[in-house]
């Protein structure tokens, strides 16, 4: 949120500190914020805007609007003039990530996948190419 909006200051907030608010957030199904958009829907005077995507126009016009957004940790100190700060979900709210490799990957990539795999405790490893196409 930018530094200048009344919440800003806060450690932590709720969904009812964000009725009022315009949001910014990830349309659904487009990285992972669909339980946010569930939670904050709940909440009609919570105004959401669907986004495509992040990028810094966003985080510039977030700025200027003084609009929210609902954003992944790692955009944390990405724009001099948005701050993070922590919202209290009723419910976990989890932003998976994932790896983008191609169908034909090469014998190294795929060992690669394999081992992300196991060290995640993924149970049935990486797609086969036989189960993507």
């Amino acid at each position: 949120m930018p530094r200048n909006h009344a919440l800003a200051r806060r450690a932590r907030l709720t969904l009812k500190d964000l009725e009022g608010t315009r949001i910014r957030i990830l349309k659904r199904h487009r990285g992972a914020n669909d339980t946010a958009w569930d939670l904050s829907e709940q909440c009609p005077a919570i105004d959401l805007i669907d986004i495509d995507h992040y990028d810094l126009d966003t985080f510039n016009d977030c700025a200027e609007s003084g609009d929210l957004l609902i954003s992944k940790p790692m955009w944390a100190g990405i724009h001099p003039q948005l701050v993070n700060v922590t919202v209290d979900w009723p419910e976990p709210v989890i932003m998976h990530y994932g790896l983008l490799y191609p169908l034909d990957a090469t014998p190294v990539i795929r060992a690669f996948i394999s081992r992300i795999a196991e060290l995640s405790c993924l149970v049935n490893g990486p797609p086969r190419q036989a189960d993507m196409m």
